[in-house]
């Protein structure tokens, strides 16, 4: 007895040759099943690379349009801010003005002397914990 095998694919030519003497037209529906079935696999390959990209797509725009909406939150949140500083900014100046108009020179100058100091210290905070949070991004990059 004796035994043969073969490795790939397809049966070497003198195999098909055999099955075609053997059963003619076999060899042909052979091969042509096998090209059809690598055929299938490369579609549905394609298929599976194609969805990744589309969705690798999204992703990024998923991402670009939340950074877009965390920058409009954070200007939304400066003009906030700076409308609440020019508010605080005035109510000061008023006050003092109305302490210089009732001769409260003394209180007039402490008005606005603290105005003055607390908004130069409210900048210089905002100033560098803006730094320290930009050396903190890059750190970590």
């Amino acid at each position: 007895m004796l035994a043969t095998g073969f490795k790939g694919p397809t049966p070497p030519p003198a195999v098909l040759e055999e099955y075609e003497r053997l059963v003619p037209g076999s060899a042909k529906r052979f091969l042509d099943d096998y090209f059809q079935q690598k055929s299938a696999e490369a579609d549905h390959r394609r298929g599976l690379q194609a969805k990744q990209l589309e969705y690798n797509r999204e992703a990024q725009q998923m991402a670009h349009e939340a950074r877009i909406r965390w920058m409009e939150t954070v200007n939304d949140s400066r003009k906030r801010g700076q409308r609440f500083a020019l508010t605080v900014a005035l109510v000061v100046a008023g006050a003092g003005i109305i302490a210089l108009l009732k001769d409260q020179a003394t209180a007039a100058a402490v008005i606005i002397g603290s105005g003055i100091a607390s908004s130069i210290a409210a900048m210089l905070l905002g100033h560098f914990k803006g730094k320290q949070k930009n050396s903190e991004s890059t750190d970590g990059v």
